[in-house]
């Protein structure tokens, strides 16, 4: 699937509740049911890299992995 809009309900440990809405850019399914999430990126890699030194720039993965909200690969 391709831009897959989704939402997670998430409580903290002190008890303050939050929503995260975002879109996937794509999810793939194999046929024994793993799921990978995709980012995609349209820059140069050294760019990318660069961008991944810079703190909050690394968080978007994880954030589809916690909207899927099921094991992703």
């Amino acid at each position: 699937a391709a831009e897959v809009d989704r939402q997670v309900d998430v409580k903290t440990p002190g008890g303050r509740r939050f929503r995260i809405v975002g879109r996937i850019d794509r999810v793939d399914a194999r046929a024994d049911g793993e799921v990978s999430v995709v980012d995609y990126k349209t820059q140069a890699s050294g760019l990318l890299r660069q961008k991944l030194q810079q703190p909050g720039e690394d968080v978007q993965l994880p954030i589809y992995g916690l909207l899927w909200d099921a094991p992703v690969r």
